[in-house]
């Protein structure tokens, strides 16, 4: 990694305004930690090349990666490609979408669809964008219509977009084109057929592929450690995402989940240490009030781990997040029920009810 660096580095004192090369040593430094340097590099890249497609959407990552969501949404509409490329028009809407906000492109970008001046592949990534939407906004058959365009020549993201909307509006997926770069939407599809090796295989590929995607290391994380029950790969990759998003807390909840189950009980309490409970969204809390429940079953304080699962559960309930229920009752269960035999075994069996029900493989294959 520090060679890639030294070498971009020469390249940038050959070649100062070439904007590529400011923005693959940003990828690098995000990679190792170096937020700062990789902001500054971010920031030089946009400013080379405001208007070039590649420098834009790469930065707008960058920028959601550390949370500055307006400095993402204002080198976009300040791009004059907004209007043009429906590439550019489709990361506007997303991400309008995305944090609730009304996005003053969405008509451009149903022209950009039916004006003919693209091809199926360039238009792919904005049908499914708008195709999203209309799911979102209750409008299935819209949907539909939008998704199955896209899906004519589609890229990896709209491939793992239409693999997150299958269960729900029904679309065959019949055109998987071999392309590079598939691992994020292989893990997705491998994880619906409930074939965890192949995807925490395409996991692994998916975190080589995007470094600082937090959503490939928690997902990859999740399906080592509650899946697999291989926590030392579950321990190694959230290791290695804190680094490129410190602080994160999935990231640090899944670490310290998989110590624990690993029987590194110390450990597991000192990381979870580290989040600051008052930070977090009220579905976090509730996540990491599990997994301190948990460490305290195993450090001999069961009676405050029973209150602390109890407070989680009765938290998903409240929110009908019937999946969680069903995986904090499992580990609620399984700790249980070295304490009290009966009520563990009460606790268990609710949770494969209700795996049954939802078809939760994870958790029955488990039992």
């Amino acid at each position: 990694m520090l060679t890639k660096i030294s070498t971009l580095k020469k390249r940038i004192i050959q070649f100062p305004y070439n904007s590529i090369n400011w923005m693959d040593i940003a990828f690098y430094y995000a990679i190792i930690g170096q937020i700062r340097k990789a902001k500054r590099s971010v920031d030089v890249a946009v400013s080379l090349s405001p208007n070039n497609r590649f420098v834009l959407r790469s930065a707008v990552r960058f920028y959601l990666h550390i949370g500055e969501v307006d400095k993402a949404l204002y080198i976009i509409k300040k791009s004059y490609l907004v209007s043009i490329d429906p590439w550019i028009t489709s990361v506007e809407i997303a991400l309008t979408q995305r944090f609730g906000l009304k996005s003053k492109y969405y008509k451009k970008g149903i022209q950009l669809l039916t004006s003919r001046n693209y091809s199926n592949f360039c238009l792919s990534e904005l049908n499914c964008t708008i195709g999203t939407l209309q799911y979102n906004s209750g409008s299935n058959r819209k949907a539909k219509k939008y998704i199955v365009d896209s899906l004519i020549d589609p890229n990896e993201n709209v491939l793992t977009q239409a693999e997150w909307l299958l269960p729900n509006i029904n679309i065959p997926i019949t055109n998987r084109p071999n392309l590079k770069f598939l691992s994020e939407a292989n893990t997705r599809k491998y994880f619906l057929e409930s074939k965890f090796k192949e995807s925490l295989s395409s996991a692994l590929d998916w975190i080589k592929f995007q470094p600082f995607c937090t959503g490939a290391s928690s997902f990859g994380s999740y399906i080592a450690s509650v899946c697999l029950e291989e926590y030392g790969t579950a321990i190694d990759i959230s290791k290695k995402a804190l680094i490129t998003s410190p602080g994160d807390p999935t990231l640090i909840n899944n670490l310290a989940h998989a110590l624990c189950l690993d029987g590194q009980i110390s450990e597991a309490s000192e990381v979870i240490g580290n989040i600051d409970i008052t930070k977090v969204t009220p579905l976090d809390k509730y996540i990491i009030t599990a997994t301190n429940g948990l460490i305290c079953y195993n450090i001999g304080e069961a009676e405050k781990g029973f209150q602390l699962y109890s407070d989680s559960v009765e938290f998903f309930k409240k929110n009908n997040d019937r999946g969680r229920i069903a995986i904090a009752l499992y580990y609620w269960g399984k700790a249980e029920i070295h304490c009290d035999k009966t009520r563990g075994e009460k606790i268990l069996n609710e949770s494969e009810a209700l795996s049954k029900e939802l078809n939760l493989v994870e958790i029955l294959n488990k039992f």
